[in-house]
């Protein structure tokens, strides 16, 4: 059985496990071991934070472009101060549940349980019925608009941003936490078609 250790930093909560090269995911990837160049350098600052390089970020070593970007992207999803940790953790366990993404799954529902402290049994409830999730109630319809909007896009209408309007959230806070959703719908896509291994 895998050692683990786990890491807190920054909001995040990172599971690390020793996992070879090859286990990795079904393309070539990049280990910290034999990084270069601008993956190199990106993935210092990644092992500096979280005190290893997880494997669905080693897919963009492929480019070290995208790779760059997708850091600097992860390192602002924990200064959002309304859409905080616990509710990116939320839609990020529902969202990746309805696109049957094991290995976010996996993650998250720890997240949520051993760093948010959330009943397990409230956890695996709202997987199935996400509007009894654990959450205020102005942060719960939020979400459902978020999932609603990744899962049929041109269902929403000018009503739900009205509802969400009369409860306090703005336009960019509603941007914010569907962009986060439909970000994670892509994350999904990527770790499945790849079948990246869980190393945690």
């Amino acid at each position: 059985m895998k050692k683990m250790k786990y890491l807190m930093v920054s909001g995040l909560l990172m599971l690390s496990a020793a996992v070879s090269a090859e286990e990795v995911a079904l393309i070539e990837t990049v280990s910290p071991e034999n990084a270069k160049g601008d993956v190199a350098k990106v993935y210092e600052e990644i092992q500096a934070e979280w005190q290893m390089v997880p494997n669905p970020i080693k897919l963009y070593s492929t480019n070290p472009e995208m790779l760059r970007q997708r850091w600097e992207g992860y390192k602002q999803l924990g200064q959002h101060k309304t859409v905080d940790s616990k509710m990116q953790t939320v839609i990020r366990l529902l969202v990746s549940s309805a696109h049957d993404c094991k290995y976010c799954v996996g993650l998250n529902e720890y997240m949520l349980i051993n760093d948010f402290k959330m009943d397990p049994k409230k956890v695996m409830a709202m997987k199935g019925d996400p509007s009894v999730a654990p959450l205020p109630e102005k942060e719960k319809s939020l979400l459902q608009f978020v999932l609603k909007a990744v899962d049929d896009p041109k269902s929403t209408n000018k009503g739900d941003i009205d509802a969400l309007h009369k409860l306090g959230w703005t336009d960019p806070e509603i941007f914010f936490a569907t962009s986060y959703g439909a970000e994670m719908v892509a994350t999904d896509i990527l770790i499945n078609a790849f079948q990246v291994a869980v190393d945690y």
